[in-house]
């Protein structure tokens, strides 16, 4: 699926394209380019609960490990 926040299989298939391919369904679309790709998440404002939060959360802990403010195991646990 396309629908993933953070997308490192064009960063991946720069690298090594064949490998990326081979571990993915024939019909996975994937344009390789030497770039991290983050899609916004999809909205959902009609359905009662939902909220950007989660999305907006997911990408604070992603800056944060990217200024060494947080290890890998912290942001997995939720913890600071």
């Amino acid at each position: 699926t396309r629908h993933r926040g953070l997308d490192l299989l064009p960063l991946l298939a720069h690298r090594d394209e064949a490998g990326v391919r081979a571990a993915l369904p024939p019909d996975e679309k994937v344009s390789p380019r030497p770039v991290l790709h983050y899609r916004m998440p999809q909205a959902h404002i009609g359905l009662p609960g939902w909220s950007l939060a989660p999305a907006w959360n997911l990408w604070v802990g992603v800056e944060e490990m990217a200024e060494g403010g947080a290890t890998m195991r912290h942001a997995a646990s939720g913890s600071a």
